[in-house]
């Protein structure tokens, strides 16, 4: 089987934007999401789409795509945690 050209650029197009987004909540520029990074940006996307989560859902959220359970996620956890929400969409 062949991988279609546009399904191969689609993919690196998401990368790139997904490669951004991720700088921008990485804060401190470690290469790390840490979970209060996440809980700030998640509180500030909450707010804008009128949506209530506490911290706790928020700290279960960032539990859940820290694939590696080291407290942090790294760009591998947080490109996987859009695969498989895209996956699951199909």
């Amino acid at each position: 089987m062949q991988v279609q050209p546009n399904l191969i650029e689609t993919m690196y197009r998401h990368r790139a934007d997904l490669e951004i987004i991720f700088g921008m909540i990485d804060e401190d520029h470690s290469g790390m999401i840490s979970i209060e990074e996440f809980r700030q940006t998640w509180k500030l996307f909450s707010s804008h789409l009128h949506i209530d989560m506490d911290d706790e859902c928020i700290d279960d959220l960032a539990r859940s795509i820290d694939f590696n359970k080291d407290g942090s996620i790294d760009f591998n956890e947080f490109l996987e945690a859009f695969r498989l929400v895209q996956k699951d969409n199909q």
